[in-house]
């Protein structure tokens, strides 16, 4: 029988069922048969790369703020919340290019309209610079749209363990 817990920090779990122990514990193993390999091409890598994707599809489903772990015998995983993304789309740099057409700036002691296209194509930086991070919020503000990391830690040292 599989012991969940939750750790301290973290408030959810992900679903239990015996594939995904299975896999959490081949991923343990992948990693660390990948991190214990020293020439540079590594027989594991296909496979770690197959299984960490496996893995991070578990938390496609799952609210993009939460924190999740989830434990098998021998690993436990721990799933952060989705990092923030901004998506500049096209209404987005629409309202940035008005709201820069809009500035004044000083030129040679005379006051000027600002050419957007000096900074278009428009970056986050260039409308924080110009415009205040509050407009850049109301253009286009973050989601947990990013990708979820998740680090893998074994219960044991594997070369003590028994194959399960």
């Amino acid at each position: 029988m599989q012991t969940w817990y939750v750790l301290p920090h973290i408030k959810n779990t992900l679903n239990a069922d015996t594939q995904r122990r299975a896999v959490l514990n081949e991923f343990g193993d992948v990693q660390a048969k990948m991190l214990a390999w020293a020439p540079p091409a590594n027989p594991h890598l296909a496979r770690y790369t197959e299984l960490k994707l496996v893995i991070a599809s578990w938390g496609e489903t799952e609210p993009p703020a939460e924190h999740y772990s989830f434990a098998s015998k021998r690993y436990t995983l721990d799933m952060k919340p989705r990092q923030r993304e901004r998506d500049m789309g096209p209404v987005a740099q629409e309202a940035a290019f008005r709201a820069f057409e809009k500035l004044e700036i000083v030129v040679d002691h005379k006051v000027a309209k600002f050419n957007p296209f000096e900074v278009f194509s428009t970056t986050q930086a260039a409308i924080i610079e110009h415009l205040g991070q509050a407009f850049l919020d109301q253009i286009a503000p973050q989601e947990r749209t990013g990708r979820r990391d998740f680090t893998v830690t074994a219960k044991a040292t594997p070369a003590l363990q028994k194959a399960a």
